[in-house]
């Protein structure tokens, strides 16, 4: 890890797509993690910048990556219901990890946002997939979710379950 992996790191999380070019052009990495496992990537994820996540794919940085057990550049995108970053994100020629997807979703579900779910299931994710943490599906937590909810916030988790029950019944 270099000075210059540590400034990019910065200029990522900052949005700062200037300084995030000439870094990567002088040679900073655009996955080195910092201390705690985060990627510039996930943290320009985390922070809404799509010209810093577009520029830092672009140089090979991958958006399923995670170190540490820290959530990827998708699960980050996803649970802030992100639908741009998350299309820039599946749009990157990297494969995703075994059940990465499914994980999206999850986090989809969590934070309410069913375009991010329907983004990811056009992308591949499994909505009936079985969780090995849990041993639930995304429609498991949806249902857990809206009898959770507060109820000024059921109607969101609402249209994220009629969502994912349509995917799942292949109306989707």
């Amino acid at each position: 890890m270099t000075r210059l992996d540590g400034r990019l790191r910065n200029a990522a999380n900052n949005g700062e797509i200037d300084t995030v070019r000439r870094l990567l052009a002088e040679g900073a990495s655009p996955d080195a993690p910092n201390a705690d496992g985060m990627t510039g990537l996930q943290l320009a994820t985390r922070n809404g910048h799509l010209d810093v996540v577009a520029e830092l794919i672009a140089a090979g940085a991958d958006p399923f990556r995670r170190e540490r057990g820290l959530q990827s550049s998708l699960a980050i995108a996803s649970s802030s219901g992100d639908a741009e970053t998350v299309l820039a994100l599946l749009r990157s020629e990297r494969e995703p990890v075994v059940g990465d997807l499914e994980n999206a979703v999850g986090w989809a579900v969590a934070f309410a946002s069913p375009e991010t779910i329907e983004i990811l299931v056009e992308h591949g994710a499994d909505v009936r997939a079985v969780d090995p943490a849990t041993g639930r599906t995304a429609l498991d937590h949806a249902q857990w979710w809206c009898e959770q909810a507060h109820p000024d916030n059921r109607p969101k988790f609402e249209r994220v379950l009629a969502t994912l029950r349509a995917f799942a019944s292949g109306a989707g």
